[in-house]
């Protein structure tokens, strides 16, 4: 480019110089064309010689010897004149149109007569001879010589004058125009010296700053270029490549030399991962090229020289020249790493998200705002709210009882504004909030992840724990009163041995007193009602002799042989029903106890029932798993045979139900028990290796279960019976119906384990609500026993007249009420239930509504 311009230069700068001086040196022809000058003095010169051949030409004529020479003289005389006329005429015009000087002007006409006249007289003259042809005219003749005088002395020096006059006009033209010239030349030369230095040189010196500067920039782009981590590849008008940087060089394995001139879609974009053909019709740059919009594209592939192929991120920008399309440049990055680190962090997450759903505690995560942003299953379960309806919440509001929300953002605040907390990392008990409304047990861990401004607290419902602990509490305490009650009536069963043999010894003495042999009988009766309260005292606590004499006992036959003795042991209002599993296991018992305990239980029922009722007894068999503890702590997993005695009473207040199986605690008159009943059944139940449970609604009546452990002569083979006994499952869905909420979650848990989905709630007016929005629901599972006047029955009997056909499954706690109201085909399953009974007792009901 600089080449260029100094050649400009210097060919502008040639030219002037030529230009100059063919100027200078041709001013001369310039000069002669550009004025008359030369032409005006010619034809002054000729105008002398006209004026002096004329006067020859008249004399000649005059001397002619001949007509014919005469008239040839006259007509060069004539055509003389008319030469010199018309000369004069040129002179005069040319004169005054180059614009005629002051002094020209008097030559011409300045004297009297003037030049002008003279010439015109002598012309008029000449013509006059010439048309005469000089006839009479001879060579002295006056008139001649008056021609050539006038020639002579007038004409001659005038001319000579006027010659002479554009002679010296012509010098001073010559002169001013060779002055004109030299300045120009001058000028020329000050322009061209004022072009280089003042124009051409900086101008030269700022375009090769410019140069240097556009070298520097092209070489930094080119560094550039070379230098990013990205690959560029500029593609022309048809998508092949016309640029490669190093880093795209590197990456596909490809030479720039290689890649230049070839289409880049076959070359490097030719494939799917999977090795299918993509199209070049579907390649992104060819849209760029087609339609010149830009594009960005993640998650396709690029292949290499050597047939391997790679992640990429690349995108394409149209190229325009003036508007016009010419091309397109591509960017692509290898994210190879990036894919691996991504699918690293999608198995973390989905690590994280495994652990967070299969872990059995809640797991809560809150920000320094207190609000949820993290909702494990597990807290779901515990608190009744789905993640859903948590996250975004305060979490003060959700799960943290009123009382306590105040502390919970004061400590929150002075956390996260960087003060210390004792709580962290420590193991604490607190009560949290349920959906529903009540308060539960915790147990939890707080750990602060201050880099995040996060809260993580892993919580654990310790409500089961609490039962198992108030459980264990009242089984020692029931061991220490058993304990202290089996040493008093041991001393006291020594006292009345002493009282009886001596009293008997006394009886002997008195024999023909009747008033002292009456007052003997009345004290040996008090005796022996002592000793057999004495023998109840050591029954129940575990120490009474006879406990020992256990044996293989049919319960189905013991009660059956019962049945009679209790039937009068009742009032007539008593209506007496046996519901007895032909099929019920035998137990290893102490007959003649399980027939005081049935008898207990069943007067326990009659006085229940004062105005009468329905007492049933029923067995059934039983196997208890692992999940049922969670129902009943006490409850040790294993095969049972179940005694039930249902009445339809006054019930049991709740306040009272732990305290029933005390000694000595009742709730009738004085005088009308000794509170030794139900406390002589759980112990009888405890020395079989059994369990006793109670299940009572006040207004609704009670139930009694005993569960007697099956024999051990064929629990083997049952054991093996039921390991391979694979639990039914199911995938519909299934509407959980109590009033009790830890029962209720229980079920849904069990049936969300087997597969069902599962929806819960606490009374059947809700329920009603759910079974008209949801005609999708297969089976309802409800319990009969439920508050505000619309029980288990109730709620079956409006979900059939709503014209609902989902299946039913009925639980209740005690068989009496739950069986004297049946009026479906619904099953009842006793409470409390396992896992294994529900999962069969949910597959029977729907298929059986299936069939149907």
């Amino acid at each position: 480019m600089l080449a260029g311009l100094y050649r400009r230069q210097a060919a502008v700068i040639g030219a002037l110089l030529l230009l100059t001086l063919a100027g200078y040196q041709s001013q001369g022809w310039i000069i002669s064309h550009l004025f008359d000058d030369g032409a005006l003095i010619n034809v002054a010169g000729r105008q002398r010689m006209l004026s002096q051949r004329t006067v020859a030409f008249a004399y000649q004529m005059a001397t002619a010897s001949s007509p014919d020479e005469r008239m040839m003289f006259a007509d060069l005389l004539a055509q003389a004149g008319s030469e010199m006329g018309a000369g004069h005429a040129r002179l005069i015009t040319e004169s005054r149109a180059r614009g005629m000087t002051p002094e020209m002007e008097a030559l011409y006409f300045g004297n009297k007569p003037s030049l002008d006249d003279e010439v015109m007289a002598f012309v008029a003259d000449v013509r006059h001879l010439a048309a005469t042809q000089g006839l009479g005219l001879a060579s002295n003749s006056p008139r001649l010589q008056a021609l050539a005088d006038k020639s002579r002395l007038t004409l001659l020096p005038g001319l000579e004058r006027l010659v002479v006059r554009y002679q010296d006009e012509a010098r001073q033209n010559v002169a001013r125009l060779r002055q004109g010239f030299t300045l120009g030349l001058y000028l020329v030369i000050g322009v061209l010296t004022l072009s280089w230095f003042g124009v051409f040189r900086p101008m030269a010196r700022r375009l090769r700053e410019e140069f240097a500067a556009h070298q520097a920039a092209v070489e930094h782009n080119h560094l550039i270029l070379d230098s990013m981590g990205e690959g560029i590849i500029g593609l022309d008008r048809v998508g092949a490549v016309i640029f490669a940087n190093p880093a795209a060089s590197r990456m596909v394995g490809f030479a720039p030399w290689e890649m230049l001139g070839r289409r880049l879609h076959p070359l490097i974009h030719h494939s799917h991962p999977d090795g299918s053909e993509y199209h070049s019709g579907d390649c992104p740059l060819a849209h760029t090229l087609t339609t010149g919009e830009d594009c960005a594209v993640e998650g396709e592939w690029f292949w290499r020289k050597d047939g391997s192929s790679f992640p990429v991120h690349y995108g394409s920008t149209a190229i325009r020249k003036d508007g016009a399309l010419i091309g397109a440049v591509v960017t692509f990055r290898d994210i190879s790493d990036v894919t691996a680190t991504r699918r690293a962090l999608e198995a973390s997450e989905q690590i994280k998200s495994s652990i967070l759903d299969a872990a059995l505690d809640a797991i809560v995560t809150i920000d320094r705002g207190g609000m949820v942003v993290e909702f494990n299953p597990a807290a779901e379960r515990i608190f009744g709210r789905s993640s859903s309806e948590a996250v975004g919440q305060e979490v003060a509001e959700l799960i943290i009882p009123e009382a306590h929300r105040e502390a919970h953002r004061q400590g929150l605040a002075r956390v996260a504004a960087g003060h210390e907390s004792r709580v962290m990392g420590t193991r604490l008990e607190m009560t949290g909030l349920h959906a529903d409304g009540r308060e539960i047990p915790l147990e939890l861990t707080i750990t602060h992840l201050p880099d995040h401004g996060l809260f993580t607290a892993f919580i654990r419902d310790i409500s089961e724990q609490k039962q198992t602990e108030a459980a264990l509490r009242r089984s020692q305490k029931m061991e220490a009163v058993g304990q202290l009650t089996g040493g008093i009536a041991h001393d006291f069963n020594n006292l009345l041995g002493i009282i009886t043999g001596n009293l008997e010894l006394l009886e002997r003495t008195v024999q023909g007193s009747e008033t002292g042999m009456k007052r003997v009988a009345t004290a040996l009766r008090s005796a022996r009602r002592g000793a057999d309260l004495t023998r109840r005292l050591l029954s129940f606590s575990r120490q009474d002799p006879k406990a020992q004499g256990k044996t293989l006992t049919d319960l189905g036959e013991a009660v059956s042989g019962m049945q009679e003795m209790i039937q009068r042991s009742l009032t007539r209002m008593v209506e007496v029903r046996t519901r007895l599993a032909p099929e019920a296991w035998p137990s290893e018992i102490n007959r003649s106890e399980f027939e005081d305990c049935l008898l207990n239980l069943c007067l326990n029922a009659r006085d229940a029932m004062p105005d009468g009722g329905t007492l049933t007894i029923e067995t059934s068999n039983l196997v208890v798993d692992a999940e049922t503890r969670r129902a009943d702590p006490n409850m040790v997993p294993g095969q049972y045979v179940l005694v039930s005695v249902s009445d339809t009473g006054t019930g049991i207040p709740k306040e009272i139900l732990d305290r029933i199986f005390e000694p000595f605690f009742t709730t009738k008159e004085r005088g009308k028990g000794t509170g030794l009943g139900l406390a002589m059944a759980y112990g009888f139940a405890k020395r079989s290796g059994g369990h006793i449970r109670v299940y009572s609604e006040a207004g609704l009546g009670t139930t009694f279960r005993l569960y007697l452990p099956r024999a051990a002569a064929d629990g083997a083979e049952a054991a093996v019976e039921t390991e391979a006994d694979v639990l039914p499952t199911g995938a519909e869905h299934v509407l959980v119906v109590d009033d009790e909420p830890q029962l209720a979650e229980i079920a849904g848990e069990f049936l969300a384990e087997l597969g069902y989905r599962v929806t819960i709630c606490a009374d059947a007016a809700e329920a009603l609500t759910i079974l008209q929005g949801d005609p999708a629901i297969d089976l309802l599972f409800t319990d009969v026993v439920m508050p505000r006047g619309l029980d288990g029955y109730a709620l079956e009997r409006q979900a059939r007249e709503m014209g609902h056909g989902c299946a039913v499954l009925l639980t209740s706690g005690f068989t009496g009420y739950a069986m004297g109201q049946k009026a479906g085909q619904a099953e009842i399953l006793p409470k409390p239930y396992g896992k294994a009974s529900l999962a069969h007792a949910a597959r029977r009901a729907i298929d059986w509504k299936t069939k149907t």
